[in-house]
């Protein structure tokens, strides 16, 4: 009776590992294929969405500086 209960607690054993590593397994298959869909295409380029005519300042344009209008 003994050998049986060390067998069976043998088998739960193997079963419990063989269950975290498929739960692993899923997790990492998951996670490679969302990180390669989520890289960005480096072949394009960027285009500017701001049109130059509206009143609203584009952060892409090269830094003006508001003090050299004054006038000393």
């Amino acid at each position: 009776m003994s050998k049986e209960k060390g067998i069976v607690h043998i088998l739960l054993i193997v079963l419990f590992l063989g269950v975290a590593v498929l739960i692993i397994l899923i997790f990492l298959a998951v996670r490679a294929s969302t990180t390669l869909k989520l890289k960005p295409d480096q072949n394009t380029q960027y285009q500017n969405p701001f049109n130059k005519t509206t009143p609203y300042e584009n952060p892409f344009e090269t830094y003006q500086n508001p003090f050299d209008q004054i006038t000393q």
